[in-house]
Order: C-alpha cells, then sequence, then structure tokens
C-alpha cells in the first residue's frame, strides 16, 4: 500500500495535469478514482478563480469572464496555492501576466494587478500603518477605478510615470498618487 505522501503527490498530479494515474493509489470505490478527481478539479479550479476574482476584480472586469478563467486556470496550473490560506494566493499572478503571450495586448494589466495584490495586502496585513508603493508608466489607478466604476471618466493611456502609495486607514484600503519624491521617501515593502 502506498504512503500518504505517495497518495498526496499523486492526487496534486492528478489535479493539476489532469492525469487518471490516481486510480492505483485510491482504495475501489463504486465510482472510479479518476472520476473523483474530476469532481475535486473542478471545485479545486472553480474555488481558486472564484478566490483570484475576489483579489483582481479590476483585472477581471478588464477581459472578459471567459478570458479570465483561462487566465486563471494557466495560472493556477503554473502556481498552485502553497499555503492553506487564500488571502495568500496570487501574489505572482503580476509577473505571470507580464509572460503570458494571450495577455500581450494589454500592456498595463500586469501594473493593474500589481495595484491589486497591493490593496490587498495592505488591507489583510498585520499592524497599524501597512504601506506599499508602485510605480508604472501606465495610470493604473485610473484603469482600476473605470475597471470597477463603468461611470468613471475615461482614461488616456500613456503620458508621465504614476507614483502611487497603497495604505489602510479606517480599516480599508487607500490608493493615492503623490509626487516622485513621495514615493522615493517611502521604504520599499520586502
Amino acid at each position: 500500500m502506498p504512503s500518504l505522501p505517495e497518495v498526496q503527490q499523486a492526487f496534486k498530479a492528478a489535479l493539476l495535469a489532469q492525469s487518471p494515474a490516481v486510480d492505483a493509489l485510491l482504495l475501489p470505490s463504486a465510482v472510479s478514482a479518476a472520476a473523483l478527481v474530476d469532481i475535486h478539479r473542478n471545485h479545486f479550479f472553480r474555488s481558486l478563480t472564484k478566490a483570484l476574482e475576489a483579489t483582481f476584480p479590476a483585472v477581471a472586469s478588464l477581459t472578459d469572464q471567459r478570458f479570465f478563467a483561462y487566465l486563471a486556470h494557466a495560472f493556477i496550473v503554473a502556481h498552485p496555492p502553497t499555503s492553506p490560506c487564500l488571502s495568500d494566493y496570487g501574489s505572482a499572478l503580476p509577473d505571470f501576466i507580464d509572460a503570458f503571450p494571450a495577455c500581450a495586448g494589454l500592456p498595463y494589466l500586469s501594473d493593474v494587478a500589481r495595484l491589486e495584490w497591493a490593496i490587498h495586502s495592505v488591507f489583510h496585513a498585520e499592524g497599524d500603518r501597512p504601506t506599499r508603493r508602485l510605480r508604472s508608466r501606465f495610470p493604473v489607478h485610473m484603469i482600476w477605478k473605470v475597471a470597477l466604476d463603468p461611470d468613471a471618466p475615461a482614461v488616456t493611456l500613456g503620458g508621465d510615470t504614476t507614483f502611487l502609495i497603497i495604505y489602510r486607514t479606517d480599516g480599508d484600503s487607500v490608493v493615492e498618487a503623490v509626487d516622485e519624491t513621495t514615493y522615493l521617501t517611502l521604504p520599499p515593502v520586502a
């Protein structure tokens, strides 16, 4: 009989690679192990896609629902969770978007994702005054607003570099555009 770590590794491989090889490692049942893995896989991908959508609502809004599901699926396969806490999941999505060929036509999308991760991180951070900063060649704070509020004014891409600080006040994350000097006075977050 295989050990628990062997079963767990086979199950993880079956979830991510859609491999039916887990059959031999599970006890016989009325339903095939592959069918049970399919059920779990579907739930696994749907749950993580919903978690990513909750953390990155502007990214989801800027792409259509089917494209976001495609992006999330590819991301989940490449970067499965390493923590049981869903609020820890998604930090690698901005860099993944940078390298994902299907996102090449949306050059600002990864910076919008970086902004959303900073907002998420500040909101969930311990301590009284968590702060993050973000520099972008796009007005990502305005793109983010438009993505979340269709009544927001249109955004013109291009122009000067945008410097943002993200901090928490009154229990909510705040995004503020600042000048470069103010931006540089804030220490980088490790």
